[in-house]
């Protein structure tokens, strides 16, 4: 029953998308997959990822589909909170800019300005109680910060540490 749920909550996603996208005269869409979105069902066979199932659609409208991942551990929010502050200061070439869309990304802006940054153990970490306070919608929730977040440590996080004799980690 949740993956027929998912199937078509998946499939409504990438139609939307296509939509949006129609007139783009590449079609090449791409793909930041996680380790939550490559489990399977338990219990059923020959059951398809969330993502897989979302690239196999993507495929059926007519989008080629590049895939990226991030190997390994989640990253501390610390270490990506510091990637963004490099990010957001614009002033590093070795960071992109980082450009939001405040009509169609409005969600994402409200959850990354309602995001509260807390500090344990010396180390920045992100206030995730939102996530479960009922009086607070989830699309305005840590969510879609949370998908910003794995986008941008998948392709940057490399450039954080890749200049080390410039790093210098932050006393609090």
């Amino acid at each position: 029953m949740l993956q027929e749920v998912n199937k078509v909550m998946i499939t409504d996603l990438v139609d939307q998308f296509c939509a949006y996208y129609e007139n783009h005269p590449t079609k090449r869409v791409l793909y930041y997959r996680d380790k939550y979105g490559d489990n399977r069902q338990p219990n059923v066979k020959n059951s398809f990822s969330c993502n897989n199932q979302a690239i196999e659609h993507f495929k059926t409208k007519g989008w080629k589909v590049e895939t990226r991942s991030h190997k390994g551990m989640e990253p501390p929010q610390h270490d990506k909170y510091l990637l963004w502050m490099n990010i957001l200061k614009a002033n590093d070439p070795r960071f992109p800019k980082a450009i939001f869309n405040g009509k169609n990304c409005k969600y994402t802006l409200i959850s990354m300005n309602n995001t509260n940054v807390i500090e344990r153990n010396g180390k920045f970490d992100k206030d995730k109680n939102s996530e479960r306070n009922n009086k607070i919608l989830p699309e305005e929730a840590t969510h879609f910060s949370d998908a910003v977040d794995k986008r941008i440590w998948t392709e940057y996080g490399k450039t954080l540490y890749s200049y080390s004799s410039t790093y210098v980690e932050p006393r609090l």
